[in-house]
């Protein structure tokens, strides 16, 4: 959205992708590979900003202490020439990052992120997170995500539930990692088919990859068997379903075909999940975790259910309340709708995030205004 935006405006810019190529290993850990993988990123960056002209780098932060050697040599190189600097947090770990480090890492986080002018935030909760670094009050700001959902993929009025004879469809969007709560789901699905009499049909889009932060499987293959030995057991064949990744118009319509989207989270780095934010544009009650800024993207519980426990029987338990009720699911995904449009709209996240990285927080505060003319 941003890259599509300077171009909108005329405005010029690099891009340096940090993306790690290997998704196999668990997140925010070392390897040689990724090590030597940066050495590309790292030339590019340094001929860009040491012989360039004075621009804006805005970079967005890791949650790990490797990931966060690497901003440092970024954040070094952009402050030898005086750039200005803008950091984004896309999670929401950071306080339990630098709670975790002894106290002479703390002191380099801290005086590194000094550096930075702004430091962006997807939730007001994560505003404490950065208290560690002297005048955190004024460089801190809180962005929403923004989603370029096709606003022609919007229903106008929400979603109903199904007939009779048809079934509830539940969707659950992410990557499949065990701290995401997807194994709960599936137990809630047996729970919901065969203890409750529920006729439900859930789809599972996404990759099995290894998080840091519980490691029950070696390899994702091994975490990929598993699920389906789990199905099998408990004869879920005609009731789950594993989509693998869906992207483009196969996960608009998986988004369109759902009507309820669980995801019962406690993944370490969560910020405020898209797959929520596209949950809630295609009109899904949405059942997820009171964890990270999802609460806050949920109006505390307005435009969603928040569960306050990842056991599979709380997760049936909110699914079968919604089942029940067919007018108060209609109304939560009208709220749902409504609370996409007045937060997470692509405009809306555009009109504040440009202006904190072209001008800086002073220029943001008041009323939007077009960005200015500086590069990025």
């Amino acid at each position: 959205m941003l890259v599509q935006a300077f171009s909108a405006r005329g405005l010029s810019y690099d891009v340096i992708d940090l993306s790690p190529r290997d998704t196999s290993r668990p997140d925010g850990s070392f390897s040689l590979g990724r090590a030597f993988s940066f050495a590309g990123p790292f030339l590019r960056a340094a001929r860009l900003l040491l012989l360039g002209r004075r621009r804006t780098v805005y970079l967005l932060l890791a949650q790990s202490w490797p990931g966060f050697l690497r901003d440092a040599v970024f954040i070094g190189l952009s402050c030898v020439r005086g750039q200005r600097l803008v950091t984004h947090l896309k999670g929401g770990g950071y306080a339990d990052f630098y709670a975790g480090l002894p106290a002479w890492k703390q002191r380099a986080v801290a005086s590194v992120l000094s550096r930075a002018s702004a430091i962006l935030v997807l939730s007001g909760s994560f505003r404490e997170h950065f208290s560690f670094v002297p005048g955190y009050e004024e460089k801190v700001e809180v962005v929403f995500n923004g989603l370029p959902f096709p606003e022609a993929r919007l229903p106008a009025l929400g979603k109903r539930l199904p007939e009779a004879g048809q079934p509830v469809r539940i969707l659950y969007l992410s990557n499949l990692v065990e701290s995401k709560g997807y194994l709960e789901l599936l137990e809630a699905v047996r729970i919901l088919v065969r203890e409750r009499g529920l006729d439900v049909e859930c789809r599972f889009c996404g990759e099995f990859l290894l998080s840091s932060d519980e490691r029950r499987y070696a390899t994702p293959a091994e975490a990929h068997d598993d699920f389906f030995d789990r199905v099998s057991r408990a004869d879920l064949q005609d009731h789950v379903r594993w989509a693998g990744r869906a992207g483009g118009d196969e996960k608009l319509d998986a988004l369109a075909e759902a009507h309820i989207f669980v995801l019962p989270t406690r993944y370490r780095n969560e910020g405020q999940p898209v797959s929520i934010i596209e949950a809630l544009a295609s009109g899904c009650a949405v059942v997820a975790t009171r964890h990270r800024g999802i609460p806050e993207m949920l109006s505390e519980g307005a435009a969603g259910v928040l569960l306050d426990s990842i056991k599979p029987e709380s997760i049936a338990d909110a699914v079968e309340a919604l089942v029940a009720d067919p007018e108060a699911f209609a109304a939560l995904s009208r709220a749902s709708v409504e609370r996409y449009r007045d937060a997470f709209r692509q405009s809306a996240h555009l009109e504040r995030i440009l202006p904190l990285i072209l001008s800086g927080p002073a220029d943001a505060a008041g009323p939007q205004r077009a960005a200015g003319s500086e590069g990025s």
